[in-house]
């Protein structure tokens, strides 16, 4: 005679069920966009990323601007898995212009736009394309996304918030998590408020963090 599993066994069955098929599906979409960008490997078990990334990328929709195929497929597979296959990106070969980049943004409506900053034989530096990004009505993020120091610093001259190191991919994953907290933060001020915004900074714990900010949007 079978027996009866207890209900909170069934359900901790469920949800390892549903993170196998959620884990095969990024595979799946990590395997997809190495091919697209001529890579042969094949990848077996999705990259570690750090908790705390995790949490703060889980479900950000975001967009990667680059004319290297080689860096693109370098960073997908850590982007796909921390954003749980919210991640999309442009390839900037010489056929594209600001227009067309312009129109993805629109559609695609990104959380985060990791913007490169030399686009090589195309004509436009990604300084350029902030300035085209900030008369867009959107709640996009531009980050500065460079190897070097020296063009992260002229996007923050440009007036960028938040930059994050293209060489370093443990480096530049922490960066784009002050990111997101830095974009849910400014979203938050825009409906609430500078004075009511101060308040919940004010809740922030060393454990809690500005986890506060992602669940007070999820509740608006």
């Amino acid at each position: 005679m079978a027996s009866i599993q207890p209900e909170k066994n069934q359900g901790a069955n469920r949800a390892v069920f549903q993170n196998s098929l959620l884990d095969s599906a990024l595979l799946n979409q990590i395997n997809n966009v190495q091919r697209e960008l001529g890579q042969t490997g094949r990848f077996l078990v999705l990259p570690e990323v750090p908790k705390d990334v995790m949490a703060a990328l889980k479900d950000k929709r975001i967009l990667m601007l680059d004319d290297s195929a080689e860096v693109l497929a370098t960073w997908s597979p850590a982007l796909i898995t921390a954003t749980n296959g919210y991640f999309s990106y442009l390839h900037i070969t010489e056929r594209f212009n600001v227009d067309l980049i312009r129109q993805a943004v629109v559609k695609l409506k990104p959380d985060l736009i990791l913007v490169d900053y030399d686009f090589g034989r195309n004509g436009f530096l990604g300084t350029d394309l902030i300035t085209v990004f900030r008369a867009m009505d959107s709640q996009s993020l531009a980050v500065g996304f460079s190897s070097s120091e020296q063009s992260n610093e002229q996007f923050r001259k440009s007036g960028v918030l938040f930059t994050a190191d293209k060489a370093n991919e443990r480096a530049g994953l922490e960066q784009l998590k002050l990111a997101a907290e830095g974009r849910d933060r400014q979203i938050l001020e825009r409906i609430l408020g500078s004075v009511l915004l101060q308040a919940m900074d004010e809740r922030f714990d060393a454990s809690g963090g500005r986890e506060i900010y992602k669940d007070a949007l999820a509740d608006l």
